[in-house]
C-alpha cells in the first residue's frame, strides 16, 4: 500500500475498492454457465438442527452411562440391543442446549442441557401417566448415573 501511495487505512480502502478489486474482476471473472440461482430451498428445515450441531465421541462405559461435560447421560433401555457397553456413540449438543445420543443413524436418547430427560421433572419423577385399570400411576424415574469416584493419591518420595 505503501507503493500505491496509501499511508493511512482510509486511503487503502479506498485504493483497494477502487483500483484493486476492479483490476481482480477483470482479469479473473468468469461468467456463469448456466443462468439461474445454484441455492436450492431446504426441503426439510427439522433436519438441519441435526446438522448444524456439536458433534462430540464418546465411549459407553460399563454402567450403560455417556460421560459428557461433568454430565453422566443414562442409555434407555433398547429393544435392539441388551446394553451399549463399550460402544462409540456420538453426543450432540443442538443450538437449543438440548443434548442428544446417537450410535450410527439412530438416536438412542435426547436429554435437556441439565442431562434430564425431558419427560423429567427436576425432581426425577416422569411425568408421563400409564393407565393401568382405572388408575393413574406415576413412575419413578430411574436413578442417575453415578460419576466414577475422583483417585486422590499421596506420592511418597524417598
Amino acid at each position: 500500500m505503501a507503493l500505491a501511495g496509501a499511508p493511512d487505512i482510509e486511503s487503502a480502502n479506498r485504493h483497494l475498492s477502487e483500483v484493486c478489486t476492479p483490476a481482480f474482476n477483470a482479469e479473473f471473472a468468469q461468467p456463469a454457465r448456466e443462468p439461474g440461482s445454484a441455492f436450492v430451498p431446504c426441503r426439510d428445515p427439522a433436519a438441519l438442527d441435526d446438522v448444524l450441531c456439536e458433534v462430540h465421541e464418546r465411549t459407553v462405559g460399563r454402567d450403560n452411562c455417556v460421560h459428557f461435560d461433568e454430565l453422566a447421560l443414562q442409555l434407555p433401555a433398547d429393544r435392539r440391543r441388551a446394553h451399549y457397553m463399550k460402544a462409540r456413540v456420538k453426543v450432540r449438543r443442538h443450538a437449543d442446549g438440548t443434548l442428544s445420543v446417537w450410535h450410527g443413524p439412530r438416536r438412542l436418547a435426547k436429554y435437556a442441557a441439565t442431562g434430564a430427560k425431558p419427560d423429567q421433572n427436576p425432581n426425577g419423577a416422569d411425568l408421563k401417566r400409564q393407565l393401568s385399570g382405572r388408575e393413574f400411576a406415576l413412575r419413578k424415574a430411574p436413578k442417575p448415573c453415578p460419576r466414577p469416584p475422583q483417585q486422590n493419591r499421596t506420592v511418597y518420595l524417598l
